[in-house]
């Protein structure tokens, strides 16, 4: 059967049958009839998308089931009954463990999904010369605070665009950047007095607006111009993009990765012998920062070395700002 058929192809170089198979063994896993019923689930909902993206995201997961199916059929049975479930935690982490684990599988390598008995790792990957890896795979998943951020900017947009609309304005960049992790009053302040700003457009008048100025937002507004280019006289064309540093506890969203792989490995995996490494792969969110997360990992395993990473949050933290206070 063509499951291919009808959607965007992201390799066309890739000959269809291989990508068919792909595709057939998430219809057979997953169930065709439960594939096409809803829009709930976000397997489903790439199912019923026929973009470049949705085929190839499908793509990757029919691959990693396609892989590991053979090596431990039960196992991939149970994460797919974990990610048709209603619970986004648990099926997350199953998307990511198959996903992850696959990506191991590889010419002289295998991989070995760990039972469901063993909490202390995911996965073992068989090297040449009985050498191995001990998994740990980790979500890391959006923090609180990103996710407060996400919800006050769409609601910043649905004022913004009602604002736009209702003053007959097209064609608008609204740019508005924090100079720290905005607070609930800085987030009122620009609700209030954002849509305000727009009449200066409107007027070509240059207002001054005392509150915006004191609270943490630089806001540049002006004109979209593309050259040669028209825009919709019907539909409102904008750009709003709003930037802010991160939260300054952001960082423990991937300490408590780290130190749930730590605990586990410590108190489950027993000892291991000298050809046996321990690793633990982390899914970061697209908002996160590469060059943060690496610098809040190298002063994880800093404090691990000095004893202090599996302490609470609180002599965490600690342990960061002597090491601060320490640095010429």
């Amino acid at each position: 059967m063509d499951y291919l058929g009808g959607r965007q192809n992201p390799i066309p170089e890739v000959p269809i049958r291989e990508l068919n198979k792909m595709l057939a063994v998430l219809v057979s896993e997953f169930d065709a009839g439960w594939l096409r019923s809803g829009y709930t689930n976000p397997v489903q909902k790439l199912w019923q998308r026929m973009d470049y993206l949705s085929t190839c995201e499908l793509l990757l997961l029919g691959n990693a089931l396609k892989k590991l199916k053979p090596i431990d059929p039960h196992w991939v049975s149970a994460q797919v009954k974990l990610i048709k479930q209603e619970d986004k935690n648990n099926r997350r982490g199953a998307l990511f463990e198959l996903l992850a684990l696959s990506l191991f599988d590889g010419e002289g390598v295998s991989v070995r999904p760990a039972a469901s008995s063993n909490p202390g790792y995911d996965g073992t990957v068989l090297l040449p010369r009985n050498a191995s890896i001990q998994v740990s795979v980790k979500s890391y998943g959006t923090s609180s605070h990103q996710e407060v951020f996400n919800n006050q900017c769409s609601m910043i947009e649905a004022l913004l665009t009602a604002a736009l609309s209702k003053r007959q304005l097209n064609a608008v960049g609204i740019y508005v950047f924090a100079k720290s992790y905005p607070t609930q009053s800085d987030w009122e302040v620009l609700k209030r007095r954002l849509p305000a700003m727009l009449d200066s457009v409107e007027n070509r008048t240059n207002d001054s607006f005392e509150d915006i100025q004191n609270s943490c937002w630089d806001i540049i507004i002006n004109n979209l111009h593309i050259e040669n280019c028209q825009f919709s006289p019907i539909h409102k064309s904008y750009t709003f993009i709003v930037c802010s540093p991160y939260h300054k506890n952001e960082y423990k969203n991937l300490y408590s990765k780290l130190d749930d792989a730590y605990v586990n490995f410590t108190r489950h995996a027993g000892s291991v012998d000298p050809l046996t490494t321990r690793m633990v792969f982390i899914d970061i969110p697209t908002s996160a920062s590469i060059t943060l997360c690496k610098e809040w990992a190298k002063q994880y395993f800093q404090l691990e070395q000095q004893g202090a990473s599996h302490l609470p949050a609180r002599e965490v933290t600690r342990g960061i700002a002597r090491q601060k206070r320490n640095v010429p």
